[in-house]
């Protein structure tokens, strides 16, 4: 069983060479991470990823310094999330629609 989603990892405080070499890094060292994320951290396909959330942690302790999102959309509707991680610490919100006024 399983639930795909689509996954865009960004990095704060880098420069662009320094949040490509982290991605490289995520990518060649996580499975998951490689099977969907292209070499810019946004998403090449959706996947499956359970788990998502350790392995953004453990990438998070090795580049202590670095603040990293992830945005999560899930194929269904109304389902996706922010995800920040610094040096293993997270806190994760649920998106939601809202319509104004006419």
């Amino acid at each position: 069983m399983g639930y795909y989603s689509t996954f865009d990892v960004y990095t704060e405080n880098t420069s662009v060479e320094k949040h490509r070499e982290i991605i490289k890094d995520f990518i060649d060292s996580n499975k998951n991470a490689s099977w969907c994320l292209d070499d810019d951290g946004t998403c090449m396909d959706t996947t499956k990823w359970h788990g998502f959330e350790g392995d953004m942690k453990e990438l998070s302790k090795k580049y202590p310094e670095v603040v990293f999102t992830c945005y999560r959309n899930g194929d269904e509707s109304e389902d996706f999330e922010k995800y920040r991680v610094v040096n293993g610490e997270s806190k994760s919100v649920m998106g939601s629609i809202v319509y104004p006024e006419f």
